[in-house]
């Protein structure tokens, strides 16, 4: 685990120009209900952000933020529609519900299938409905991972260390359903 991990509930911000780079390559369908989720929403600033980019005439967009640490629980639900001042390995949410799931995990080193962060990702997965968009945010070191287990259908690479290299496979946009 990263030190600000251990000091921090396991938070770590998810980088702004990535976040701007996803928003960008994310493409909402028009007319009914685009639900975002963050089971690690920290403040709920990332969501928000998202939910402010994806919004697009006829769409309605919820917000679905779970959050472990209660003083971030109470920002988040200052910016977010619903929060959950919970763990979200315990949370119970209506699957095939959520349109896009960003998934920044808390991130460990103990490696193995029962990692900290691989429970996240595939926990949050289910949730998604038809059609819906997973977006990762994690190390290199899971990619080799995610590809092989998650059996993805595209695939948008950002280099945190540099957001303007992007590295896309299978599409240039990827369409966002929106639920019924």
């Amino acid at each position: 685990m990263r030190p600000e991990h251990l000091l921090n509930y396991g938070y770590t911000p998810t980088c702004q120009a990535a976040l701007e780079r996803l928003a960008g390559l994310l493409q909402p369908a028009s007319g009914g209900v685009l639900r975002l989720m963050d089971p690690c929403c920290a403040d709920g600033q990332t969501l928000a952000f998202l939910a402010n980019a994806l919004a697009a005439p006829g769409a309605r967009i919820e917000t679905y933020g779970v959050e472990i640490e209660a003083e971030r629980a109470e920002q988040a639900a200052r910016v977010l529609d619903h929060v959950l001042c919970a763990d979200f390995q315990r949370t119970v949410l209506s699957h095939k519900s959520i349109s896009l799931a960003l998934v920044n995990p808390p991130y460990d080193q103990a490696g193995g299938e029962g990692s900290l962060e691989k429970t996240f990702i595939r926990r949050s997965l289910p949730y998604l409905a038809q059609e819906g968009v997973a977006a990762l945010v994690i190390p290199q070191r899971l990619l080799p991972w995610a590809e092989e287990k998650l059996r993805l259908r595209w695939l948008a690479l950002f280099e945190s260390g540099d957001p303007s290299s992007l590295s896309l496979s299978r599409s240039s946009r990827m369409p966002l359903r929106l639920s019924a």
